[in-house]
């Protein structure tokens, strides 16, 4: 699995949230480093594709930058079909080398014209936008693309974009931009990740659209490595076999 930005580099697509968040807050990066260049895979995705190919890799899970394909953010403001060519030829290269694509349409990355307007995910405007958005690439990708992952990990974004403000667009309590950690975090698309959302919208996607085969991605949680847990210790971790528990439950409930 790829982030857009850390893997392709900014160029060639207008702003997103984390372009414009990382060159103002650079201490927020551990290292500093902006992510304007990365790995460069937007140049080298042949070569990218090439290891994947000796690796054997049968799947590869990428994200597609909503601003290289919609710079404004929204169908009126147009789009960039420089954008549409780099994943058709990217999308091409792994068909042809037979690995399959699993794509991810939001990757935390809101253009930044959509944050400036009405405020990313604190309006519902974006829901149209994403539709659009969606509705895009299904058309031009979806011959080739059978495999699709909407929201990247929300509660990230909820938590850490308008909870603690670690992550763009960098609101909570206090911050800089303001906020409110009590509240904003639940306007923002966190409601997918607790058991008991992750278990509606199982079976609102079910009964909407006939009960489709579909994949679960990520569901998990992860802690920073700090080094001072043992190995027993570490694998005692009740709060993520409660995790994994409650949410294997609420799947269960759903098939059924």
């Amino acid at each position: 699995m790829f982030v857009t930005r850390p893997i392709e580099g900014a160029s060639h697509r207008a702003l997103n949230g984390w372009d414009y968040f990382t060159h103002r807050y650079p201490e927020k990066v551990p290292d500093h480093s902006s992510g304007d260049l990365a790995c460069d895979s937007y140049d080298l995705y042949k070569e990218d594709v090439k290891l994947l190919k000796r690796m054997k890799a049968q799947a590869y899970r990428l994200s597609i930058a909503w601003s290289r394909i919609l710079p404004k953010g929204r169908l009126t403001g147009g789009i960039d079909e420089n954008g549409i060519k780099y994943y058709n030829n990217l999308i091409n290269e792994l068909k042809a080398n037979g690995i399959e694509p699993y794509v991810t349409i939001f990757h935390w990355d809101v253009p930044q014209t959509l944050e400036d307007e009405y405020g990313g995910f604190l309006s519902r405007r974006i829901v149209e936008d994403y539709k659009n958005y969606a509705e895009l690439l299904f058309q031009r990708f979806g011959d080739r693309v059978k495999f699709w992952i909407t929201l990247n990990q929300p509660y990230s974004l909820a938590s850490k974009g308008y909870g603690d403000g670690s992550y763009p667009p960098g609101r909570c309590t206090g911050c800089e931009f303001g906020g409110d950690s009590g509240t904003e975090p639940y306007i923002a698309p966190s409601f997918v990740y607790y058991p008991p959302g992750f278990r509606q919208i199982l079976n609102y996607i079910k009964k909407q659209y006939g009960n489709p085969l579909t994949y679960i991605t990520e569901n998990g949680i992860g802690d920073l490595d700090m080094g001072n847990l043992t190995l027993p210790n570490a694998l005692a971790d009740n709060g993520r076999i409660q995790n994994h528990c409650s949410h294997i439950s609420c799947l269960k409930c759903s098939i059924e």
